[in-house]
């Protein structure tokens, strides 16, 4: 999966309104790894890698990020709730 690609499935999902489910989101996780620069969680890496999965977190990288991609996921990320994120 592309950038391109993983963004627009993040806008499918987030555009529903309707929190997803733990299957839709983890092959948009899997995409974002395997994208240039990811593997070890890339701009997502303090919720992805180091299991810090609270709300505040998840804001914290996507105000930093500079990639849409890191942006989206995030967006997807906040309609989880922590424990979903935990589970991740």
């Amino acid at each position: 999966m592309t950038a391109d690609q993983l963004i627009e499935a993040c806008q499918a999902i987030v555009g529903r309104g309707v929190k997803p489910i733990l299957p839709e989101v983890s092959p948009l996780i899997e995409a974002y790894y395997a994208l240039p620069g990811n593997g070890a969680g890339g701009e997502l890496h303090i919720v992805l890698d180091d299991g810090n999965y609270q709300r505040s977190s998840v804001n914290f990288c996507i105000d930093r990020a500079r990639k849409q991609e890191t942006r989206w996921l995030g967006c997807v990320l906040l309609m989880l709730s922590n424990s979903q994120r935990r589970r991740m």
